[in-house]
């Protein structure tokens, strides 16, 4: 009897033979990176033999539902392989049953029964009896299945035994390498399938990977685009000549032999995009790298550093993958795949895959090894996933052929976490004189307020009055609003802007233009922002003030002071009259907050003064930090669910940014006419539609959309439309709203605050 698969595009059967062999030698392939391309053939060979049954057969003819034949092969592999530990045998099992779902290595009962009727023994769904009796009956056609045992032993090394098991450094393992197999087999599964129906489609959908010709003409074009640079500005001053020792120590570490974890620690302004762009390529052609990624954490500096990549790379060879990108059918695949050579990505999408459990969120996850991985702004990954996140990265390097760069000018001490194994080799030759002489190029002032001389927006106006350019960075929303309407009163509109998380994306990007246009110009330019200015917005205020925060984010903000050092800057760091818990945006930012004033406090009583460029001020900081109760280890619950190897659960608590909940607003930003143009073409087909919106519609709303939290939702519901989806089981509501009154959207942002009351300002 023969065999099917599936049906393709056309409904033609493909036979079960020509899929498995496909998927075997690409899952082969995939695996190879790490050194498991048996185990790849193995999972790609069997891992649908639970269609070699005559009920799977019946499934294709349209006359039986309901077959679990993923689970087959898991059960097969189980109790076929003798000589092969319990706990390689759980990973490549689990994988071949998770390959339409998501991995549960360890929660499956694989012993097949003598009765198949106990119901006691039916624990995944109630035809779980069937896919035991499919396993018995491909076993008679897979008689050979044993000749894979010897070569699966490569498996091994990422299981452990039992005496790593003891010392607790195998779960978090095993489970990356689960994730990295599970990845290769189903890419392997979706692109062979989608090869029968389209011959093209991995000559479409895999750019070539980087090789030593295409590094060797991205480096001439990286060099061709920062000679240009340089050129073009003033050479003798200070901060260029930090700038060429960046960027050639960079260099001088990529061209080293051997994977590593390293650390780059510059301060801002000494041109780190164009530093770890050099490394990575450097590094990518001593060890053959197959692709560069550039994981940045806001969206805010995600377009510009892309921009600039694809200005020197060219488009086709840098991928921009985020929340807010718009995507062809074309770069769609290289998004689904991460297929380019460079990708340019966020930490929350990158870390959303290391640590993901569905099979359809791995898809591109092997991508990630034979690589060079670069965290630029390192510093902003959360103390509740530090430890985990550290030694899944560490894992990469140590088994998976990968380099990883932690980028920042405020480098977290990791080595006084508790529980972080911290080995890394920094970049930069001599940190500590880079930063005394940054200091003294930059020539800024940093003054830190006593802690019983508080501010108010009011006497924060009064600060600057003899400038015409200056910034004001708060905390919260609410107090970088009160501060812009005393700005406009003192200034007027026209020289006055407001930067907050209350603005859509094409807003702010509206905000940072004329920032950046007016401070060139020398026009009037002043802000009122929250820290949607801090990290990677390359602007230059003569002056500054920002309210006590904790202090690398003191430090990023100053680093958007005098950043070229052209003339005398100060910032004064100060303390709000409102600082109670509910003026800060949440619990442990007031406690990091607090830190800084205290140590502040302390410097100040032995007559000296809190410096940002200070390594040994920084280290003290997080020294404190990660000795605090909220920063000193990660969340127990996620820590629980590594240590019982439970991956929904870990993908369910691991969470770079805490936005369960949130609610996306798609807002009318009347400001920039393009935006205008997409959002009443969305209110258009969503009114047509009785309100019912697309995941197409929600990717062209990017821009123009806001986020809050949900504690904000009875405001929510009394001004905006609710937006519905329809699901299999129907119509659903969703977390997506439309506002279309527009007084609630100004210039302000989205202000849910005077809902029902009238305009506050």
């Amino acid at each position: 009897m023969e065999y099917y698969a599936r049906k393709d595009k056309n409904g033609n059967l493909e036979t079960l033979e020509h899929h498995s062999k496909l998927v075997a030698q690409k899952t082969a392939e995939y695996a190879a990176l790490f050194g498991c391309s048996k185990t790849g053939e193995l999972c790609g060979d069997l891992h649908d033999c639970g269609k070699h049954t005559q009920k799977f057969q019946e499934v294709l003819l349209g006359t039986k539902t309901k077959v679990d034949h993923a689970i087959v092969a898991g059960i097969l592999i189980y109790n076929n392989f003798s000589t092969i530990p319990s706990s390689t045998k759980e990973v490549i099992a689990g994988v071949c049953a998770a390959h339409h779902s998501g991995l549960r290595c360890k929660s499956y009962d694989y012993e097949i029964p003598t009765d198949y009727n106990a119901p006691e023994l039916m624990m995944v769904s109630n035809d779980y009896g069937d896919a035991k009796e499919n396993a018995l009956s491909s076993q008679k056609e897979y008689e050979n299945i044993v000749e894979y045992e010897k070569p699966v032993i490569e498996a091994q090394k990422y299981c452990g035994n039992k005496k790593m098991y003891e010392l607790g450094s195998v779960p978090g393992s095993r489970m990356l390498f689960a994730r990295m197999l599970l990845s290769c087999l189903v890419d392997a599964d979706y692109s062979s399938a989608a090869s029968v129906d389209d011959p093209e489609y991995f000559a479409k959908s895999e750019l070539l990977p980087l090789s030593g010709l295409t590094i060797e003409k991205m480096l001439k074009q990286l060099e061709l685009y920062r000679n240009g640079i340089v050129q073009s500005t003033d050479q003798p001053t200070r901060m260029n000549v930090l700038r060429g020792i960046v960027y050639r120590d960079a260099a001088d570490a990529g061209k080293n032999p051997g994977c590593g974890f390293y650390t780059m620690t510059a301060p801002t302004g000494t041109a780190k995009t164009l530093a770890i762009m050099k490394f990575a390529l450097e590094k990518a052609m001593v060890e053959h790298h197959k692709r560069i990624f550039i994981v940045l954490p806001f969206l805010s500096i995600i377009t510009q550093n892309a921009d600039e990549y694809k200005r020197i790379f060219g488009q086709d060879n840098v991928l921009e993958d985020d929340s807010q990108t718009e995507y062809t059918d074309r770069t769609r695949e290289y998004s689904d795949r991460w297929s380019s050579p460079v990708i340019v990505t966020t930490t929350v999408k990158f870390f959303s895959t290391l640590f993901a459990s569905k099979s359809t969120k791995l898809r591109r996850l092997h991508q990630v090894a034979d690589s060079v991985v670069v965290f630029d702004e390192c510093q902003s990954l959360p103390a509740s996933v530090l430890n985990c996140t550290i030694y899944a990265l560490q894992q990469l390097v140590e088994k998976y052929h990968t380099d990883v760069l932690f980028s920042t000018a405020t480098l977290p001490f990791y080595e006084h976490r508790e529980g972080i194994k911290w080995h890394a080799e920094e970049v930069i030759k001599d940190v500590k004189n880079l930063y005394a002489e940054y200091h003294i190029a930059k020539n800024t002032d940093v003054e830190f307020s006593p802690k019983d001389n508080e501010y108010d927006a009011e006497s924060l106006a009064e600060l600057f009055s003899d400038k015409n350019q200056a910034v004001f960075i708060f905390n919260t929303t609410k107090k970088a609003r009160e501060m812009y309407v005393k700005l406009i009163g003192r200034y007027g509109e026209e020289s006055c802007r407001l930067l907050t998380s209350a603005l859509c994306a094409d807003h702010k990007r509206d905000i940072i233009s004329w920032i950046k246009r007016s401070l060139k110009e020398g026009k009037p330019c002043m802000l009122a922002s929250t820290q949607s200015i801090e990290a990677g917005v390359d602007v230059s205020f003569p002056c500054g003030a920002r309210e006590y925060a904790p202090f690398s984010s003191v430090a990023q903000s100053a680093g958007r002071i005098n950043r070229n050092g052209e003339e005398d800057g100060y910032m004064l760091v100060f303390r709000h009259k409102e600082h109670s818990m509910y003026d800060f945006p949440g619990s442990d930012y007031m406690t990091a907050s607090d830190m800084t004033t205290i140590m502040a406090e302390k410097k100040r009583k032995k007559g000296s003064s809190l410096s940002t460029d200070s390594l040994e001020d920084m280290e003290y900081y997080y020294k404190r930090l990660f000795l605090s109760e909220n920063a000193k280890e990660d969340k127990p619950e996620l820590t629980k669910a590594i240590q019982e190897e439970n991956y929904f659960e870990t993908e369910k608590k691991y969470s770079i940014i805490e936005d369960k909940g949130q609610i996306n607003i798609i807002v009318p930003y009347s400001n920039n006419k393009n935006s205008m143009t997409v959002y009443d073409e969305i209110v258009s087909e969503l009114r047509e539609s009785d309100y019912k919106i697309t995941k197409g519609q929600m990717k062209r709303a990017s821009g123009i959309t806001v986020s809050v939290y949900p504690n904000k939702k009875d405001k929510v519901n009394a001004c905006c439309q609710q937006l519905f989806m329809m699901t299999k089981e129907g119509q659903e509501a969703t977390n997506w709203y439309l506002l279309e009154d527009e007084q609630y959207y100004s210039e302000h942002g989205l202000d849910l605050e005077t809902v029902g009351f009238g305009s506050i300002y």
